[in-house]
């Protein structure tokens, strides 16, 4: 008799457990859904293009699983316009603070220089929120990369490089003056204060680029400190440069004439190790200047 009672007791509690995660659910996934409903208004108050066929919210009881179909945000105050059939945002109903991106196979970005249709058999991220925390931890990997025909074409006018990138691993943590929330899209883009580079690797055919350091941002926005670099084949890089339009000709003739000797220090005319050294807004490459460093955050 008292096992019976016992037994209908804890089953009760269960069912009244299921009932209030049943209810959470329900609730935190129509909050979701309403959520970014309300900000497609407010994108379109703004004087942006927003819109999107569906937004749909599963996963129970488990998980939020947001599906957002149909997609096409354009914000004509920088010109950008982004569209794509679909958006996942998954997170673990236990923690929300947990958040996974998964992109579509295709999408497409036009700014005002260009307009670029993107191709990726996997294209997602991993990202965790955290209250009151600035810093963030960003780790991107790409195999076999395909670059846009025009942006390829313009770095490698030879043609004798591989068509696709091999391997392009990113590892850093920035600090940020500012919270990187959806304001960082509709509003202002937040400055870094802190940047430690923990592994940059790419390899694109005989071009190798590696580097490492960290930097600080000055009281005038400046970077300060060190990132080492190691290239491999630098010339080759350094003719992509010129071709590309990013360093003048006279320019290129002085940088590679010290680069020249930076390689007989390191031991390997075809190999550059040195540090790229950030101070007083200035940034050089080893010994040789390089002019005024870019900065990464408004003072």
């Amino acid at each position: 008799m008292q096992t019976g009672r016992s037994m209908r007791l804890v089953i009760w509690a269960i069912a009244g457990l299921a009932a209030l995660w049943s209810g959470y659910w329900y609730v935190a996934a129509e909050a979701k859904r309403s959520v970014l409903e309300r900000w497609f208004e407010q994108r379109r108050e703004a004087g942006w293009a927003a819109e999107h066929q569906a937004i749909r919210v599963g996963g129970y009881p488990y998980r939020f699983d947001t599906l957002l179909e149909g997609l096409m945000l354009a914000d004509p105050r920088r010109g950008i316009v982004w569209q794509a059939p679909q958006l996942q945002i998954l997170a673990l109903s236990y923690e929300p603070n947990h958040v996974l991106v998964f992109w579509p196979e295709r999408q497409s970005l036009a700014t005002p220089r260009e307009a670029v249709e993107i191709e990726a058999g996997e294209m997602q991220a991993s990202t965790v929120f955290r209250p009151r925390a600035n810093a963030h931890d960003l780790a991107i990997e790409a195999q076999d990369l395909l670059l846009p025909a025009p942006l390829r074409a313009r770095l490698d006018r030879s043609g004798l490089l591989p068509e696709r990138i091999g391997t392009l691993n990113l590892r850093l943590t920035a600090a940020f003056d500012a919270p990187l929330d959806r304001r960082v899209i509709e509003e202002r883009r937040p400055g870094i204060t802190d940047l430690r580079l923990d592994g940059l690797n790419a390899v694109w055919g005989r071009l190798e680029l590696r580097a490492t350091g960290r930097v600080v941002a000055d009281a005038q926005g400046y970077p300060e400190g060190e990132i080492f670099v190691r290239a491999q084949n630098w010339q080759e890089m350094l003719a992509m440069a010129v071709e590309a339009g990013v360093i003048g000709g006279n320019m290129a003739q002085v940088l590679e004439s010290g680069l020249r000797m930076l390689a007989r220090i390191s031991g390997n005319p075809d190999t550059i190790d040195a540090p790229l050294t950030f101070a007083g807004g200035r940034v050089a490459l080893g010994p040789i200047g390089l002019g005024e460093a870019p900065r990464l955050r408004q003072p």
